[in-house]
């Protein structure tokens, strides 16, 4: 009977020995995972799935070797009661999202053995948002892809024109816009533009500047005491912030310096209302923006059409990033 015992217990496994890489390599899979679900309330972010779409976006990956995400805002956003509706901007949410979105592309990759440069073609549809996210969500495209190709068949607004300035060509269609980035800013419960403060104080000045005190009309002495030199210095350090940003996006870009300078003053400095629309002639002509037409790629435009078409009224609050990664070849 001992014999038995002993020879049952020799033919057992031994247990593996895990090493410290072992358990960190393990945890890590199930931290991304936690990580995914916990996002998913926050996010709309996965691979391309629709029935009829997806085999001719494969296709354009495969054959182009890039590859395809889009960048959402549905046009009716998404009721939460009967009188409340929130609509997508860019903001903390589409951070995370581009985030994921990019993580889960990297992961395809490195699943399918796909090495080399990662050229991207990103189809692009916003209002804009928070110039921080719009910030940040641009760089995070900047700096992950190689070659970047924009298509904006209908707005890339605000926002969405400092993500359309990441590109290295911007696509664009007898619809499209973009539009000024002049930093929007909470003003006795408005919102205006800072650049407007900024004129506002500028036009003072120069009918102020050849007066004697004694002949200005009560009405202008009286609104020009109601500027605040403090509100003035915050507000252009908000204008210099989205310079910055533009420069940065711009520089990475492949713009030439005289190039940055000049789109950001055109964007930001500008005299127009933020509702502007900036169309394909005036961002070729005037920004001199790397913009190509719609029919250079005709193929290529009226997929992206479609593709903005399938999401468009979806009933959202977020951007819906959905994304396409080429085959293995």
């Amino acid at each position: 009977l001992k014999e038995y015992i002993m020879a049952k217990e020799n033919m057992q496994e031994k247990p593996t020995i895990e090493t410290k890489e072992d358990k960190d390599a393990l945890e890590l899979v199930t931290l991304k995972e936690l990580y995914g679900k916990s996002l998913k309330s926050v996010i709309n972010v996965e691979e391309e799935k629709h029935k009829e779409l997806k085999p001719i976006l494969q296709r354009i990956a495969d054959q182009h070797k890039s590859i395809l995400m889009s960048f959402i805002a549905p046009w009716g956003g998404k009721k939460v009661n009967p009188y409340d509706t929130i609509r997508a901007s860019i903001r903390i949410s589409e951070e995370f999202g581009v985030e994921k979105a990019i993580s889960d592309i990297k992961a395809e990759l490195k699943e399918r053995e796909i090495t080399g440069k990662n050229n991207l073609m990103l189809l692009v549809n916003s209002p804009g948002g928070a110039v921080d996210s719009s910030y940040i969500v641009s760089k995070m495209i900047r700096d992950n892809f190689d070659s970047i190709r924009i298509f904006i068949p209908h707005r890339a607004a605000s926002g969405g024109t400092l993500l359309a300035l990441a590109g290295n060509e911007i696509v664009m269609g007898a619809m499209s816009r973009l539009s000024p980035l002049d930093t929007q800013i909470g003003y006795k419960g408005e919102t205006v533009s800072a650049q407007s403060y900024r004129r506002a104080i500028e036009r003072f000045e120069d009918y102020f500047k050849d007066k004697n005190p004694y002949e200005v009309p009560y009405v202008w002495k009286a609104l020009a005491e109601k500027f605040d030199p403090i509100l003035r210095e915050e507000w252009d350090t908000e204008l210099d912030e989205i310079f910055n940003y533009v420069y940065q996006i711009m520089k990475k870009s492949g713009y030439k310096e005289e190039d940055i300078n000049w789109v950001g003053f055109q964007l930001i400095f500008t005299q127009f209302p933020h509702s502007f629309v900036i169309d394909r002639d005036r961002a070729e002509n005037n920004l001199h923006l790397n913009v190509k037409k719609d029919t250079d790629y005709p193929f290529l435009w009226e997929a992206m059409k479609v593709w903005y078409s399938i999401h468009l009224m979806t009933a959202e609050s977020k951007h819906i990033i959905r994304y396409v990664v080429p085959s293995k070849t």
